[in-house]
């Protein structure tokens, strides 16, 4: 019994520093894109901006399913 004990608070402390960093990960990426765009904008048009994300998140998603099968 103790054992199980000790180990549902070791998985309740990998979850939340888990949903820490997802927190923190969703706080900061909205600044990462706005400093891509600021940064890239001579270069390219918004639209080329959208689409770059557009398509990491197309391949973040693919490997991520890759990674459940």
């Amino acid at each position: 019994m103790p054992q199980s004990g000790g180990m549902l608070m070791e998985n309740y402390k990998k979850y939340l520093i888990v949903c820490g960093l997802l927190l923190l990960f969703a706080l900061i990426s909205p600044i990462i894109i706005a400093w891509i765009s600021v940064i890239l904008s001579p270069l390219i048009t918004t639209v080329g901006v959208v689409a770059i994300i557009f398509i990491a998140t197309v391949i973040i998603a693919w490997f991520g399913k890759i990674g459940r099968k």
